[in-house]
């Protein structure tokens, strides 16, 4: 699951790129641009829980969902891309990175 959310968030970063460049610093003065970020990330926290969820255990660390997000946002595509990698190379990097903090967690 966390592969595939990968996969898709760093697809959607590699489509809404020419726009997101400019999200973060025009945000706080449009209040649509900032409602629909805050919307969005929201949202990819919430996939994000339910792909490192084990289905009917406890919900994942929320240390551990943090810096998986932090991982999965726009900056970190953008400078992985920029380094050479496609954005499915760089969400196999991400998703990778994810798994074995979350398997580091549950030892």
């Amino acid at each position: 699951r966390v592969r595939k959310l990968a996969a898709s968030i760093f697809r959607m970063h590699e489509f809404f790129a020419p726009w997101l460049r400019w999200s973060e610093t025009d945000a706080p003065a449009l209040p649509t641009l900032r409602a629909f970020s805050e919307e969005g990330r929201k949202g990819r926290l919430g996939l994000l829980r339910r792909a490192l969820g084990a289905p009917g255990g406890r919900p994942p660390a929320e240390p551990l969902v943090l810096v998986a997000h932090v991982l999965l946002e726009y900056p970190s595509w953008k400078t992985l891309t920029a380094a050479g990698n496609t954005s499915d190379q760089a969400a196999v990097v991400v998703a990778s990175a994810i798994l074995s903090l979350y398997r580091s967690r549950c030892r």
